[in-house]
């Protein structure tokens, strides 16, 4: 009987490092902070607002902020309304509430705006 070797690992590895190099850099998901419960309410009021009040505001705007799909690991509409909060409250730069949250610059402003025009 005639056995052959279908898979060499070593040919596979080779094909691996390949691949991976062709690939470029990897790409890295951060977890996201879920602000709600991270924080209690004595941190929130650095927001000038109460976690119910925060609750109160999502509710009423979350239709018109949250991402229509979790493609890509989308910021979700908590984080966003924080971002804002966090942005106006302390009067801050957007570098500064952009690397506080974890996104980049431009994402930021696109953020903030999104749930300014949503409130407005």
């Amino acid at each position: 009987m005639d056995h052959r070797i279908l898979f060499n690992n070593d040919e596979d590895n080779e094909l691996d490092e390949v691949v991976i190099a062709m690939q470029g850099r990897p790409r890295i998901f951060y977890a996201r902070i879920n602000y709600i419960e991270f924080y209690d309410n004595h941190d929130f009021i650095n927001l000038r607002l109460s976690k119910e009040t925060f609750r109160t505001v999502l509710r009423m705007i979350e239709a018109d902020i949250h991402p229509p799909s979790q493609r890509n690991r989308e910021i979700l509409a908590p984080s966003k309304l924080y971002m804002m909060l966090r942005y106006f409250a302390t009067g801050s730069f957007l570098v500064t509430v952009a690397d506080f949250t974890g996104v980049s610059e431009s994402s930021a402003c696109r953020y903030i705006h999104q749930v300014c025009r949503a409130i407005a």
